[in-house]
């Protein structure tokens, strides 16, 4: 595969014009992305921006971000996706981090940037719609006279495509370093798993700031020559694009597919041509999967992080029906081990750390040996993520190593509580989450979302649980929890804000 400065202008020669990407009616055909992506490097050499540079881009998403992602990759630059939800002193810790030269930025979070860029005069602003305060715009940039654009001299299989923060669950967020090699692997593991071309019409309403919105959406598709269709998240619009477009491609966390199912005219839509229904990051429910297998799809889970470009298993079509529940079975360049505190490969069907292997793990961390060094052993990319193989290879994930709660000695999966909590009538979301207890060290706590009498549910776990996993306290939660920009539930804030006091104590407290 041509690196991903190269790939535009094949897309262009190929079928110039098919749908690169849309939203909200406007569509841009490949010989304009073509054209203005080539027209924006040219612009971004000649003001100074040379290949290695880095660029931030902070805006919602739009075809804007996606024309200036690709114009970054065709200068040679590395893509710097900043969390729209970040506050001005975590977005100057990441444009520190990596040094960026130049950001994208658009009028909605134009004065968030401004705290940041004020004493930082050698950053570049590029303002992506007419509201944004910028030394330049993209429409400038894209009107100037270029000259010729020569990407395929800085650009290697090696060179930065994508500096990715992590979520930052514990101390600063870190730079995972995704290289166009990376990237080219995940674009061939998708297209093996899925049958991915340029037929496929992908939805997305996750952030393009998101690794799964950059990296498996928008190249992803890109690399197959495929239309990314872009909207803000609205379940009713969601499930109108799905029917309409057709879309045959989506990714989501369960929530996303549950706010569709809720809908009335879910009943009635046609889904036939959605052959890509993928999930993960928080439990998914049987009466989920069933909702949608009901209607012909297969809802499927999948594993993957963002120092592996976001996908490394997934549950194969023919193994829907004997294997929902897990997350699959590595892409075909993936290896993955379960293995101990040293790094031993543990039996079948033990927990331990998940580690994996392949061309589609990263470089490392941008700037940190330290960290990289901790995270990449001995060529294996160890994730802090707990998991279990069973004897036909396929995955389980456990839980988070760090949320692990640890009661009188004994290992206790939030996961596992949140599968039984999930699975009772009324329970809209829920989090399970360690707290102080004086004689055992941690106790669990479990919030929930819904109508639930909490009497009932604790009897109900009481069924399904071994006693040491029983909620010692209960409390139902009148706001939506909160979650991350990719949707993830966020179990520390949950936690930090838990109040003992505030909630019902079961019989097990």
């Amino acid at each position: 595969m041509a690196t991903l400065a190269e790939l535009v202008g094949y897309w262009a020669r190929w079928q110039p014009g098919a749908t690169a990407w849309m939203r909200n009616g406007e569509r841009v055909s490949w010989a304009q992305a073509e054209r203005n992506t080539g027209r924006v490097a040219a612009a971004l050499h000649e003001a100074g921006v040379l290949p290695g540079d880095r660029i931030g881009i902070l805006g919602a998403n739009s075809l804007a971000w996606c024309e200036i992602a690709l114009a970054t990759l065709r200068a040679g630059c590395a893509v710097v996706p900043l969390n729209v939800r970040a506050t001005p002193s975590e977005l100057a810790y990441m444009i520190d981090t990596v040094g960026c030269r130049a950001i994208a930025v658009d009028g909605k979070h134009s004065a968030r940037l401004d705290a940041v860029t004020a004493d930082r005069p050698g950053i570049l602003r590029i303002g992506l719609d007419a509201d944004a305060s910028a030394s330049t715009t993209l429409d400038a940039l894209r009107a100037r006279e270029p000259s010729a654009v020569r990407p395929a001299a800085s650009v290697g299989p090696d060179t930065p495509a994508v500096i990715a923060f992590t979520s930052g669950t514990t101390g600063h967020p870190k730079g995972a370093t995704l290289t166009h090699a990376n990237i080219a692997a995940t674009v061939d593991t998708y297209t093996r798993w899925e049958n991915w071309g340029t037929h496929t019409k992908s939805l997305l309403f996750a952030p393009l700031a998101f690794t799964g919105g950059v990296v498996n959406a928008l190249l992803g598709l890109y690399g197959v020559g495929g239309t990314l269709i872009l909207e803000d998240f609205h379940p009713a619009r969601a499930l109108e694009q799905i029917v309409a477009a057709p879309v045959t491609a989506m990714t989501g966390v369960p929530i996303t597919y549950e706010s569709i199912v809720a809908l009335p005219e879910f009943a009635e839509a046609d889904l036939s041509a959605l052959t890509t229904a993928i999930t993960g990051g928080s439990v998914v429910t049987e009466k989920l999967l069933k909702a949608y297998a009901d209607k012909g799809v297969q809802l499927r889970e999948a594993y993957g992080l963002t120092e592996a470009c976001g996908g490394s298993t997934l549950v194969p079509r023919e193994h829907f029906r004997t294997k929902s529940g897990t997350a699959g079975i590595p892409g075909v360049h993936c290896r993955l081990r379960i293995v101990d505190g040293e790094g031993a490969t543990l039996p079948t069907g033990s927990v331990g750390e998940i580690a994996v292997q392949g061309p589609q793990v990263m470089s490392g961390y941008w700037g940190d040996p330290v960290a990289t060094a901790g995270a990449i052993r001995d060529g294996w990319l160890h994730t802090g993520d707990l998991g279990r193989l069973d004897d036909d290879g396929f995955l389980s994930i456990v839980d988070r190593k760090k949320d692990m709660i640890i009661s009188g000695g004994i290992n206790v999966y939030p996961a596992e509580i949140e599968r039984v909590v999930a699975s009772f009538p009324g329970v809209e979301e829920t989090v399970a989450v360690g707290v102080a207890h004086e004689r055992w060290g941690e106790t669990v706590a479990v919030v929930v979302g819904g109508e639930v009498d909490l009497d009932e549910l604790y009897a109900y776990a009481r069924e399904h649980l071994a006693d040491y996993k029983l909620p010692r306290y209960l409390h139902r939660a009148t706001e939506p929890l909160p979650r991350s920009m990719s949707g993830k539930l966020l179990r520390r804030v949950v936690r930090a804000g838990f109040d003992v006091d505030e909630a019902v104590r079961t019989p097990s407290a």
